[in-house]
C-alpha cells in the first residue's frame, strides 16, 4: 500500500506539473499582458454573461491533456518497474548450483545427519558459519530484489518538476513582484491626484450631447505601417480617415494615426472604462476592499464622468450586446450616474432579438447594437435633457472575434475579417449619426478599451516587434475645442476623462482631473511627464488614499 501511495502522489503531483505548464504556454501564446491584479480583481467581481469559448482551450487542455500527460508518465514508471521486477525474478530463478544443491540437500540423509548433529561442537561451528560473508551472500540471493527505490525516484521527480512548473507559471504573471510591490507604497496619488467633485467645472450654456462609443479591442496595430501599424494590409482604412480628418491629438504628420497607450490596470475592458472616467487605474489588493462587500458599491469614492453629467442633469444610457453584470459594470455604471442599461437580458426581455432564447458570442452582435443605439437615440433626442449615450462593442473580443453575417471574407483570416466588419459598421453608425438634426450639438469619442488580447493574431502581423508601443485606436469628432498645440501627445486611458469634458465645451481649471489631463491643453500628461515605466512601476505599488479614499469613499 505505500508502494502504491508513492504512484498515486507522484501522479497528481504531474498533473498540477502538467497544468501548470500548459498554461504557461498558453497565457505565452494567447494572453502574454494577463497579470495577478487582472486575476485579483476577477476574483472579486461576478463572472455572468462571461463567453467561456475563448478560455475552452486551455480548459480542454488543462483537464484532457493534463491527465494524458500525468497517465502516461506514470503508466511509463509502472512498466519500467514490472521491468525490474521481472529481471530480478529471473536472475533469482537463476540462482548459482551450489545454492540449488544446498537446498535439495535439505531433504537428503546427509542434510538429516547435520540436523541430528546439530548438539555438537561441530554442528554447532557448522551453524555459526552460516553468518560468514559466502553465506550472507546467499540469504540475500533468496530475497526479494527491493524496487521501491523506483517509487521514490518517480516521486521526486515528479516533485521537482511541480515545482519548476509553478514557479516558472508565477514568474510569467509577476506574482512575487506583485506580492512585493504590494508592500511598497507609491505617492502619486499625494502628488498628482486632483479631486474632480472639488474642481470647478464651468459647463457651457448649451449643454451639448455624447456619444461615447468604446471599441473592443482595437488598436493601432491593424493599420498598416504607412498609418503607424503593424499588418500587411490596413484592415481600419475608415476609422484611419476618420481619425485623420478629426482629432487624434496629433501634429505634423498627414498619414500616422496617434493613439492612447495603456497602463499597468487599464488593460482590460472594466479596468479601462474605469480610468477613461475616474481617471485612475483599477488596482484591486488581495485584501480588504469594498469588492466583498456584495458588489453594493464599485469605487465608491470616486467621482466620474457619470457623475458629473447627472450632476448637470444629463439622462445617460448604456448599450451593450452582453450581460450588464460582467465584470460590476452594473454596479459601477448606477453608482456613477444612474446610467439606465440596455443589454443582452433586456433586449431579450424587450423581445428586440430574433428568437426568445438568442444568443451568439457574448449574447448578441454589433449590428443589433448599433441598431438599438439609432433608436435610443432618436428617443433621446427628442427629450429635453442633453444626453450621453455609451455604446460598447463586442465581436472583436479575443479570439478571432465573432464573424456575422454581415461580415465578408475579405483577407481569410477570421480576426482580420472581423476587424474590417467592425470598421464598416462604426464608420456607417457615425455617417448616420451625421445625418441627425442633433448632430450639430453633439461630440462623439471612438476610442478602444485595451490592446487586443489575442497575442497569437497580432505577434503574426508582419510588423510586429517586441519594441513596437501598441496603442489604442482614438477619435473626437465634432468637440466644442479645437486641437492646436504644435506636439502629438502622449496620452493613457486616464487623459480621456477631463478630455472628453473638454470636448463638450467645459472649462477645467488646472487642466486635470484624477490622474488625467485635458489634452487640447498645454499641461504635459502624467505619461509624458513621468514615463510610461515609471507610471507602471507607480501603478504597481499600494496606496493608502486609494485603498481607502477611492475603494472605500473613506
Amino acid at each position: 500500500m505505500k508502494h502504491r501511495k508513492k504512484y498515486i502522489a507522484g501522479f497528481l503531483l504531474l498533473y498540477l506539473a502538467f497544468t501548470c505548464l500548459f498554461t504557461l504556454l498558453w497565457l505565452l501564446k494567447n494572453l502574454p499582458w494577463l497579470d495577478l491584479p487582472t486575476i485579483v480583481f476577477q476574483m472579486k467581481v461576478p463572472l455572468e454573461g462571461t463567453e467561456m469559448g475563448s478560455f475552452a482551450g486551455i480548459i480542454l487542455l488543462d483537464t484532457v491533456g493534463s491527465l494524458s500527460a500525468a497517465g502516461a508518465a506514470t503508466a511509463l514508471a509502472l512498466a519500467l518497474e514490472r521491468r525490474k521486477r521481472k529481471k530480478t525474478r529471473k536472475a533469482e530463478e537463476g540462482a548459482t548450483g551450489e545454492t540449488a544443491e544446498t537446498v535439495r540437500a535439505a531433504e537428503t540423509g546427509e542434510a538429516a545427519e547435520n540436523c541430528e548433529a546439530a548438539e555438537t561442537g561441530e554442528a554447532a561451528e557448522v551453524c555459526k558459519a552460516a553468518g560468514t560473508e559466502p553465506a550472507a551472500e546467499n540469504c540475500k540471493a533468496r530475497k526479494p530484489a527491493e524496487t521501491g527505490k523506483t517509487g521514490k525516484r518517480f516521486l521526486l521527480v515528479s516533485g521537482v518538476l511541480f515545482a519548476a512548473a509553478l514557479i516558472a507559471l508565477l514568474c510569467q504573471m509577476d506574482v512575487f513582484g506583485y506580492l512585493y510591490r504590494q508592500c511598497v507604497k507609491t505617492e502619486i496619488y499625494d502628488d498628482y491626484y486632483v479631486e474632480p467633485e472639488q474642481a470647478e467645472l464651468v459647463f457651457p450654456e448649451k449643454k451639448r450631447n455624447l456619444v461615447y462609443i468604446y471599441l473592443e479591442s482595437m488598436e493601432l496595430s491593424f493599420a498598416d505601417p504607412e498609418h503607424g501599424g503593424i499588418a500587411a494590409d490596413n484592415y481600419i482604412p475608415k476609422l484611419t480617415e476618420l481619425s485623420l480628418s478629426e482629432t487624434d491629438f496629433a501634429y505634423g504628420n498627414e498619414t500616422e494615426l496617434n493613439g492612447v497607450v495603456s497602463t499597468t490596470g487599464t488593460t482590460w475592458t472594466i479596468a479601462s472604462f474605469v480610468a477613461q472616467t475616474a481617471g485612475v487605474p483599477l488596482s484591486i489588493p488581495i485584501g480588504r476592499n469594498a469588492m466583498g462587500k456584495g458588489y453594493s458599491s464599485f469605487l465608491p469614492g470616486a467621482y466620474t464622468l457619470g457623475d458629473i453629467l447627472q450632476k448637470e442633469g444629463y439622462r445617460q444610457m448604456m448599450l451593450l450586446g452582453s450581460d450588464k453584470a460582467f465584470s460590476g459594470m452594473d454596479v459601477y455604471l448606477e453608482s456613477h450616474g444612474g446610467y439606465e442599461i440596455i443589454d443582452y437580458y433586456r433586449a431579450l426581455e424587450e423581445h428586440r432579438l430574433p428568437t426568445d432564447d438568442y444568443k451568439v458570442w457574448w449574447g448578441f452582435e454589433d449590428c443589433y447594437l448599433f441598431a438599438f443605439a439609432k433608436e435610443e437615440l432618436t428617443k433621446l433626442a427628442e427629450g429635453d435633457q442633453p444626453f450621453a449615450l455609451t455604446l460598447m462593442t463586442m465581436d472583436t473580443h479575443r479570439t478571432d472575434g465573432y464573424r456575422c453575417e454581415h461580415c465578408p471574407d475579405t483577407f481569410g483570416n477570421q480576426y482580420s475579417n472581423v476587424i474590417s466588419c467592425s470598421d464598416t459598421q462604426v464608420t456607417e453608425f457615425v455617417a448616420w449619426l451625421q445625418e441627425q438634426d442633433f448632430w450639430e450639438n453633439t461630440t462623439v469619442v471612438i476610442v478602444g478599451d485595451h490592446p487586443t488580447m489575442d497575442g497569437n493574431y497580432i505577434q503574426k502581423l508582419p510588423g510586429y516587434s517586441e519594441d513596437y508601443q501598441r496603442r489604442q485606436y482614438l477619435a473626437i469628432l465634432n468637440g466644442a475645442k479645437e486641437y492646436t498645440l504644435e506636439k502629438t501627445r502622449k496620452m493613457t486611458p486616464m487623459d480621456l476623462f477631463p478630455t472628453t469634458l473638454a470636448a463638450l465645451g467645459v472649462e477645467i481649471p488646472g487642466d486635470r482631473l484624477g490622474l488625467g489631463t485635458d489634452l487640447y491643453s498645454e499641461t504635459p500628461t502624467l505619461l509624458e511627464e513621468l514615463g510610461l515605466e515609471t507610471l507602471n512601476r507607480e501603478f504597481e505599488k499600494t496606496s493608502d488614499f486609494y485603498n481607502k479614499r477611492l475603494l472605500y469613499g473613506e
